[in-house]
C-alpha cells in the first residue's frame, strides 16, 4: 500500500511524508518508535488514537499494517495513505446496519441495526464484537447473546424469510426491481425503526447500494445517511453484522431440523448437492420454503 507521495526511497523519508499527508487530515504522530525491520507511528485524532506499522524495502515499496487502537481512525488513515477517499468518522448516538445471507441460496435475507452511544460502541468492541465476516460461526452465535443482553445499545431486525422472499421478488420484478431493491427495503425498515426509538439522527450502513436507492425505504427528514465500504470498522455496524448473522444461521439450523436435512450457507456445489437431496425427500416445491428460487442453483436443479 503506497502513500499519495510515492517517490520516497527508504524508511524514514517515507514515514515523513505520510505524517505529512496525515497531518493535512488533522491526524497527529505523536510518538515514532522503531521495530526490527520497520517503524511504528501513534496517531492521534479527536480523541482518537491507534498505531501503525510502517514497512519499506526495495521490491515492494512503502507499506503498513494495522497495529492496534480505534478501528475507525485505522481505517481512515488506511484510506487517506493509499490516496483513497477516508470514509466520515462517527462519533456520539448512532445507527449502524448489516444484512447477512444475500449470497446464501438457503434460508432468509437479514437486516439488523444496532443503535449505541460511544459508551456502548467501546462496550461492544471490548466484549470482542467485530466484522461477522471475520469470526467463526460459533463465536457469532456467542456474541449474538452478548449483543442481545447489552445495556445501553437499541436493537432492530427484519427476517424475510424464503416464502415472503420468493414472492417479494417477484413482485419487485414486475416493477423492474431486483434483490438489491428487497435489501434496501429491509434496511430501511430497521433505520425506521431505530429512529424513532432510540433517538439517533446519525445513520452508517455497510455501501451495498446507492443512496438514493435505499433513502427512499426510509420514513422520516432529520437524520444523517453514510454509506460506506468496510463500515464494520464502527462498533454499531460490526454489531448488526452479529446480529444478523446470528439470526441467519439460527434460520438455518430451524431449516435443517424441519426439513431433516443439514442446510448450510453457500450457494455453490455443495448447495446443488443438498438441493438435490431436499426435492427426492420433498418434491421441487419444497425450494420455495427454504432457498431463493431466483439463484442460478434452482434452474440447475429444476431443468438439469
Amino acid at each position: 500500500m503506497g502513500t499519495p507521495d510515492t517517490h520516497c526511497s527508504e524508511l524514514s523519508e517515507c514515514a515523513r511524508l505520510a505524517g505529512i499527508t496525515l497531518a493535512g487530515m488533522g491526524i497527529v504522530t505523536v510518538e515514532e518508535r522503531r521495530l526490527v525491520n520497520g517503524m511504528q507511528a501513534t496517531l492521534e485524532k479527536d480523541g482518537r488514537s491507534c498505531r501503525i506499522n510502517y514497512y519499506w524495502s526495495v521490491k515492494k515499496g512503502f507499506s503498513l499494517v494495522p497495529a492496534g487502537g480505534d478501528s475507525q481512525l485505522l481505517s481512515i488513515v488506511s484510506c487517506v495513505l493509499s490516496g483513497k477517499p477516508a470514509p466520515v468518522m462517527i462519533a456520539g448516538l448512532r445507527i449502524g446496519t448489516d444484512e447477512a445471507g444475500k449470497g446464501d441460496w438457503f434460508g432468509p435475507l437479514v437486516a439488523a441495526g444496532v443503535a449505541c452511544d460511544d459508551a456502548a460502541a467501546a462496550a461492544l468492541s471490548s466484549a470482542g464484537v467485530a466484522d461477522s465476516k471475520t469470526l467463526s460461526n460459533r463465536r457469532v452465535l456467542e456474541l449474538l447473546d452478548i449483543v442481545s443482553d447489552m445495556d445501553g445499545v437499541f436493537r432492530s431486525s427484519r427476517v424475510i424469510q424464503p416464502p415472503e422472499y420468493n414472492g417479494l421478488f417477484s413482485d419487485f420484478a414486475a416493477r423492474g426491481m431486483n434483490s438489491l431493491d428487497i435489501q434496501a427495503m429491509a434496511h430501511g425498515e430497521v433505520i425506521t425503526d431505530l429512529l424513532n426509538r432510540s433517538g439517533a439522527r446519525q445513520v452508517v450502513v455497510d455501501r451495498f447500494c446507492p443512496e438514493e436507492r435505499l433513502a427512499p425505504w426510509i420514513t422520516g427528514t432529520d437524520f444523517t445517511l453514510s454509506l460506506r465500504c468496510r463500515a464494520e470498522d464502527d462498533p454499531a455496524v460490526a454489531a448488526a453484522s452479529i446480529i444478523a448473522r446470528g439470526l441467519y444461521l439460527k434460520s438455518l439450523d430451524a431449516l435443517s431440523l424441519e426439513l431433516g436435512v443439514p442446510i448450510s450457507p453457500g450457494s455453490g456445489a455443495p448447495a446443488d448437492a443438498t438441493g438435490r437431496q431436499l426435492v427426492t425427500t420433498w418434491g421441487i416445491g419444497v425450494l420455495y420454503q427454504c432457498a431463493k428460487v431466483h439463484f442460478g442453483n434452482y434452474s440447475r436443479i429444476a431443468s438439469p
